[in-house]
């Protein structure tokens, strides 16, 4: 019985030693706040308008001062940023990663932020990728994510904002994901990011490399996520993701990159392949290597009308049989070639950009070290 006692009164002691105070708490929530609106870009300004939006009444002074350190982080305060930041009071509170972990065992899988895989992955990444919507598939849809350690610094954190290209009362709306990045030691990186809202799971999947110095600039990734519409389809598509903002003059440089296509080759028509001028490829010889002379293009969803007297498992059998003398190939492989190809786009984007000093001398310390592995190797 005195055994008992004993080691109950050893727990507590240890419990209280685990109790923070009132300030520590206020303090390390607010600091929490204050990195979720540096990573979205929200001013002061903005996150009035999205309280007052939502409810609150939070006026600019008082934000002000919470940011000055004047006036502590009332409960007010926090249901107010969390239901308008879509993160838990829990999360904001707690000294625990606010998202759920996808767990890895064994040593190929790669999940400290901390080590070199992760390199040169850290920060803030814009996002490019050809709307999922059957009836927008020239929408290009843009959007942020952010990879940070989360604060045990024990996964790396992914934030991915999406924004859908519609508003609600003149403001973009914009879906938030969440989740992390883990590198396999294959020489491939998976983020796994999930929509609590409405339910959905994604993955981007794309090829790693080792960096000691220099910051990745610009990838891209395959992306096995959900169908935007009312078809909500599995999708595969191909994302950009770029340190450097692309302008919209820009896009139609990189945008054909993100194209499924099989392997190398291109199906084209030949008379389309004009706009190949002279004096970029001599376009006599393109053609002269062309597999076929020409081809037809069938769309498949027209074949219930061409007979309407076939059934369901014949209209099937046609499918099958269309399927089986296509041109496409069984996989799409994101290969380095093109990979190579967009960073000297947006290597020459920058150099041909005023206000991009900075990233220029970040993409000749990349494409530097980028080249020396590729010598290496």
């Amino acid at each position: 019985m005195q055994m008992g006692i004993r080691i109950c009164k050893r727990s507590i002691r240890m419990d209280v030693q685990k109790i923070r105070t009132k300030e520590e708490v206020s303090e390390s929530t607010w600091e929490k706040i204050r990195e979720i609106l540096e990573e979205r870009n929200i001013s002061q300004i903005q996150l009035r308008d999205m309280c007052v939006k939502q409810g609150y009444k939070i006026s600019q002074p008082d934000i002000s001062k919470l940011f000055s350190g004047k006036k502590a982080l009332t409960l007010y305060h926090l249901a107010a940023f969390s239901a308008v930041l879509n993160v838990s009071i829990d999360s904001l509170v707690n000294d625990r990663n606010q998202y759920q972990r996808f767990q890895t065992q064994g040593e190929m899988f790669i999940r400290n932020p901390l080590d070199t895989a992760f390199n040169g992955y850290l920060g803030t990444f814009y996002t490019i990728f050809c709307s999922t919507s059957p009836f927008g598939e020239n929408q290009i849809m843009r959007g942020q994510i952010h990879f940070r350690p989360s604060v045990d610094k024990d996964i790396c954190e992914t934030i991915f904002e999406l924004d859908t290209g519609e508003k609600s009362n003149g403001r973009s709306i914009i879906k938030y994901y969440h989740g992390q990045m883990i590198v396999s030691r294959m020489g491939v990186a998976y983020c796994i990011l999930a929509n609590d809202k409405i339910g959905e799971i994604s993955m981007i999947e794309f090829k790693h490399r080792f960096f000691s110095i220099s910051q990745v600039e610009c990838w891209r990734g395959l992306a096995l996520t959900t169908m935007a519409g009312g078809k909500r389809n599995p999708v595969v598509h191909q994302i950009l993701l770029s340190r450097s903002f692309i302008e919209d003059n820009d896009l139609h440089r990189v945008i054909p990159f993100l194209k499924i296509e099989n392997a190398d080759q291109s199906l084209i028509k030949k008379d389309a392949i004009s706009c190949l001028v002279n004096d970029e490829v001599n376009l006599a010889k393109v053609k002269a290597m062309a597999d076929t002379d020409e081809y037809m293009l069938i769309d498949q969803k027209i074949l219930p009308m061409i007979n309407r007297q076939l059934s369901r498992s014949q209209i099937a059998e046609v499918r099958g049989k269309l399927k089986a003398i296509s041109y496409n190939g069984y996989r799409s492989i994101l290969n380095e070639e093109d990979d190579d190809a967009i960073f000297d786009i947006l290597r020459d984007i920058m150099y041909n950009h005023p206000d991009h000093s900075k990233e220029k001398t970040d993409l000749i310390a990349y494409k530097k070290e980028n080249e020396n592995k590729g010598s290496e190797s």
